[in-house]
């Protein structure tokens, strides 16, 4: 009889606000066999962190004879930090009636805290006298269970409120639950000049 080949599965799983999220990597052998088959395993960190960012775990896996598939859950817990996606690995080891052939399975913890973006705006300036409201939208990338709140602010470009191009302007927006969008309104005032296009940050 031909020895049967262990192999363990990558599993990716969404991080969570709190509370713990299972994530369950799959062990199968190749064919199944007449004898009991168990094999070691146990979690390793990579960028993720034992203890913070999922729970450690280790133990034995045991095929009963005509068994092929077997399963490891692990722990990762849930935060509201903004921070890159993570990793951390669970490794086979100690196989007994059987040969490892994958012995490696990679967790990748996708980070769900909101990306804050916004988008550039451009408009005519009008004739002089004239005030043109600009309107940068702000987009959360996903909706959020709490109130996010941001600050924001005009820096200058070519265009400055001491030449009279714009108003400066400053303040903060906040985001109820379930809101992806939000808008800045900012005045431009228009002149009679012959000038080239400008700009300003925010």
């Amino acid at each position: 009889q031909t020895t049967p080949r262990l192999q363990i599965g990558d599993h990716t799983i969404t991080e969570g606000n709190t509370g713990t999220a299972s994530a369950t990597f799959t062990v199968t052998l190749s064919a199944p066999s007449t004898q009991t088959i168990t094999v070691a395993y146990s979690t390793g960190s990579g960028t993720a962190t034992a203890g913070s960012d999922y729970q450690a775990k280790s133990g034995t896996l045991t095929f009963a004879p005509g068994e092929t598939r077997k399963t490891i859950t692990v722990p990762v817990l849930g935060d509201r930090l903004p921070e890159p996606d993570e990793s951390f690995f669970v490794n086979l080891s100690g196989a007994t009636n059987a040969t490892i052939a994958d012995g490696q399975a990679v967790g990748s913890i996708v980070d769900d805290e909101p990306r804050i973006s916004i988008g550039d705006a451009t408009k005519a300036e009008g004739r002089k006298n004239q005030t043109t409201l600009l309107t940068f939208t702000v987009t959360l990338s996903a909706p959020y269970d709490q109130p996010v709140t941001m600050s924001f602010g005009t820096l200058n470009g070519t265009a400055t409120p001491g030449d009279n191009d714009y108003v400066a302007k400053a303040g903060t927006l906040t985001f109820a639950p379930g809101e992806t969008t939000k808008t800045i309104t900012i005045e431009v005032k228009g002149d009679n000049r012959r000038e080239a296009n400008e700009y300003f940050y925010l």
